[in-house]
């Protein structure tokens, strides 16, 4: 048995043993790259509390399974502007939390850290607006503040590496009233075993950007149609201050451009979220070859569904899959990819 500050867990093996019986039932492989088909294979909606707790549940089990106490499990999440990152990340972080203090009661530990998770927002890396003003053209790069181009990445990668390394870091925030980060706001101890990094571009497959992509764990992605996404921030902008002429400018020259390179990085994600007008949502997961180091042909598709209820076993940890026989017609209640951790 495996344990964590202490606290007897489940056999690592299970899950190992136990995704190994999914292979023979997974649909025909699609492109490398390609997300599942809707159409052949969807998963099931779901409303977005269902899902915040679902990812809380799985992120907690994940994290309990280390033995090693300087391990963290870092979770990249992006998605454009509007989708919704940041509420999403405090919210499956607070249900982890949540999960982990009922954890302590059953344990009756008074020794143990009161929290295991936090959120660290890419907000924080902007540029200062001093290095705005040292560009070529100040002008451009104050309307085109939030662009990938105005944040630093390299910050982020040497921050995240300095977690990875250490077991602990200082990280900026950002003052909105300001307009600039605010170094060393946020710290990120060593009791914190999972890690969401919120922001725009985590998942950008070029430069330092592609770097920063290859710390994470996991790669989550919130998507949403990008006119419900742009109305948000529409919304934000005026709630701020700006005339609505202004802020519909803001929208056209900036943000909807952005959002748009922003939606071409979906395809890198290990999770996508996807997010209705209804407030449903869509969780379609793949398996990441490399948590095993296995050959292409050992996994059939890049993403399984789990049979309705039947399949699934709630412990105090989390969501455990039953060593069972899988239909190959699947509906979905909970979908859940190979645990990298294993």
């Amino acid at each position: 048995m495996a344990s964590f500050f202490g606290v007897k867990l489940f056999n690592q093996d299970f899950a190992k043993r136990t995704i190994s019986n999914l292979f023979p039932f997974n649909a025909e492989k699609e492109p490398e790259g390609s997300m599942l088909s809707e159409t052949r294979s969807p998963c099931a909606r779901r409303t977005i509390v269902e899902v915040y707790d679902a990812l809380a549940e799985r992120l907690l089990s994940t994290a309990l399974k280390f033995e090693d106490l300087n391990l963290k499990y870092i979770v990249g999440l992006a998605g454009p502007p509007g989708a919704g990152k940041s509420t999403l990340a405090s919210e499956v972080i607070r249900r982890v939390n949540l999960l982990w203090s009922q954890k302590l009661v059953e344990a009756n530990s008074t020794l143990l850290p009161d929290e295991v998770a936090t959120v660290l927002p890419m907000d924080g890396f902007h540029l200062y607006r001093y290095q705005l003003d040292a560009m070529e053209n100040p002008k451009e790069a104050h309307a085109r503040r939030g662009a990938p181009w105005t944040f630093n990445p390299e910050l982020l990668f040497k921050c995240l590496q300095t977690l990875r390394n250490e077991g602990s870091v200082y990280a900026p925030s950002f003052d909105h009233g300001v307009g600039d980060p605010v170094e060393n706001d946020i710290f990120v101890s060593s009791q914190h075993k999972v890690v969401i990094v919120e922001g725009n571009y985590l998942l950008l497959e070029e430069d330092t950007w592609k770097d920063l992509s290859a710390l994470f764990d996991e790669k989550w992605f919130i998507d949403v149609d990008i006119d419900v996404a742009m109305q948000r921030v529409l919304n934000r902008h005026i709630s701020t201050g700006k005339e609505p002429d202004v802020a519909k400018w803001r929208i056209e020259y900036n943000d909807r451009p952005n959002a748009e390179l922003i939606m071409k990085s979906k395809k890198h994600a290990d999770l996508v979220i996807r997010l209705s007008v209804t407030n449903l949502a869509h969780v379609q997961m793949k398996f990441i070859r490399k948590a095993y180091k296995m050959e292409d042909s050992a996994i059939s598709h890049p993403t399984f569904h789990i049979q309705r209820g039947a399949l699934l076993q709630k412990s105090a940890f989390g969501v455990m899959f039953l060593p069972r026989s899988i239909a190959i017609n699947f509906t979905t209640e909970v979908c859940f990819w190979k645990n990298k951790s294993s």
